[in-house]
């Protein structure tokens, strides 16, 4: 199924977050038009076509585009991800950056479907590749096209990943020094979606839901709208910022803002923590600090 469609900007999938129809600082959300695509019918990239046999490897499920921000979504094995290594790491780029991050990961389809992945291509051109001109936007906006790995050690198995010498590898942690620094922008549309992109990286990560919830304290409407949005990601991980949420929501003026705030604690305050998820994702964050380490200090044969 493929359609074009008005769709609110601000959604997330992969690392990155559609972006505007018209590029310019913003108090309010934007609409713009987004295209997409479920299965595997061939298609070919707006930009970066070199990547045209990685985008359309048989393994693909998900795919959208919106203001040339095109985000492409795969199911399947290692061996599968393997051949798309070996393609992305032939294609003429200027590096070939590849994350690793816990599974499980997910994105939402224009119907918000939730879609689970093994690993995305997230290609960002045409005029979604301002984002990355603006103050620190490239921090969560790549100007390179990145593949990020969703690793279960179930489905994708880091002992059978064969790592091109072309592919430099990142983990969770490099994303959050990433993102940390980008959130001091001086631009408001990255400092707001910027949070967004915090609080879906690690929700177990008490440090990051507090960072979210200082940019409460944002003399931005649009930033503070956006933080109070996304700091609901970290549910029982942030209840210990739930004093903060209160306070911030009695000095708040503006009304939307205050709506999203109360929907936050009520979700924050309601959520259950979860002990078996939280040592299963910190097991895997070991697992791949452990690859990467081994793969730096992997000599030629």
């Amino acid at each position: 199924m493929e359609y074009l469609r008005k769709i609110m900007t601000g959604r997330v999938g992969g690392m990155a977050s559609c972006v505007l129809l018209v590029v310019c600082v913003l108090t309010q959300p934007a609409w713009g038009l987004g295209e997409e695509r479920h299965g595997n019918d061939e298609m070919s990239l707006s930009s970066f076509t070199e990547l045209n046999p990685v985008a359309n490897h048989k393994s693909r499920v998900y795919a959208y585009w919106v203001n040339g921000h095109e985000g492409l979504f795969y199911r399947g094995s290692t061996e599968s991800l393997n051949e798309v290594l070996q393609a992305f790491a032939a294609a003429p780029l200027e590096k070939h950056e590849v994350v690793l991050r816990p599974a499980p990961l997910s994105t939402n389809d224009f119907d918000q479907n939730d879609i689970p992945y093994d690993w995305s291509l997230d290609v960002i051109g045409g005029i979604a590749s301002h984002m990355s001109t603006l103050d620190k936007g490239n921090r969560f906006w790549p100007v390179v096209p990145v593949l990020t790995i969703a690793v279960d050690n179930e489905r994708i198995k880091l002992a059978d990943l064969v790592i091109p010498e072309s592919v430099s590898l990142v983990q969770e942690y490099d994303l959050r020094l990433r993102y940390l620094e980008g959130l001091d922008s001086r631009d408001q549309t990255v400092r707001g979606w910027g949070t967004g992109h915090l609080s879906r990286l690690n929700q177990f990560d008490t440090n990051d839901a507090e960072e979210v919830a200082k940019m409460l304290n944002d003399g931005e409407k649009w930033v503070r709208l956006n933080a109070a949005g996304s700091i609901a990601n970290y549910k029982a991980t942030a209840k210990p910022q739930l004093a903060r949420l209160r306070s911030a929501l009695e000095r708040e003026t503006a009304d939307d803002v205050r709506e999203k705030l109360s929907t936050a604690i009520d979700t924050i305050e309601a959520a259950e923590e979860s002990p078996e998820l939280v040592a299963r994702h910190q097991a895997l964050l070991r697992a791949i600090e452990s690859f990467c380490r081994k793969q730096t200090t992997k000599q030629p044969d």
